[in-house]
């Protein structure tokens, strides 16, 4: 598998979550997209023609509460949508990531994990036997939701890791 291109959309007040299309996608590619959205107690949709069931979602509750959903598309046409929703209107980021070469036949392995103890930096989060076939990739996503509507918080990228998007939209939302 090997990493195509990825982008970053971002929103205020809308249930539209409309994330871009990645440079060069081509038919076959796999598609992940990472929604995040402030506040929880809402749903994700996925977009028409992505699987409905997210690869993984999750639930920051401090300070205000997040949502994070992990959809896949695992063939992309060239011509996909990009239109996800949800269930309530706040400000959100879709960054979305196209993948070439990859197995569409096999499943996705995913972990996930959250730290909800800490809002002071460095905040840390550990994932542990985490591998990949011979060939293959890892892919991480990270979210957190910051303390004041003003924080900028940055991420680090893991070692051995190459950091493709880091957005943060000035409104409690920072994701990479």
């Amino acid at each position: 598998m090997a990493f195509r291109d990825s982008t970053v959309a971002q929103m205020n007040s809308t249930t539209a979550l409309t994330g871009t299309a990645p440079t060069g996608v081509a038919s076959g590619d796999r598609l992940l997209a990472w929604v995040v959205q402030d506040n929880s107690g809402h749903t994700h949709t996925a977009a028409t023609g992505w699987d409905a069931t997210p690869l993984v979602q999750l639930t920051n509750t401090g300070p205000d509460a997040q949502l994070a959903t992990l959809f896949e598309k695992k063939n992309a046409s060239g011509s996909d949508s990009y239109d996800f929703t949800s269930s309530n209107s706040t400000r959100a980021i879709v960054i979305v990531s196209a993948w070439s070469g990859r197995d569409n036949s096999a499943a996705a392995t995913v972990q996930s994990t959250t730290n909800n103890s800490s809002n002071s930096s460095p905040i840390s989060v550990a994932l542990t036997g985490v591998t990949a076939a011979t060939n293959d990739d890892l892919a991480y996503f990270a979210q957190l939701d910051q303390t004041s509507a003003s924080g900028a918080w940055a991420w680090s990228a893991l070692s051995g890791f190459t950091e493709r998007e880091d957005s943060f939209n000035n409104d409690w939302i920072s994701t990479t």
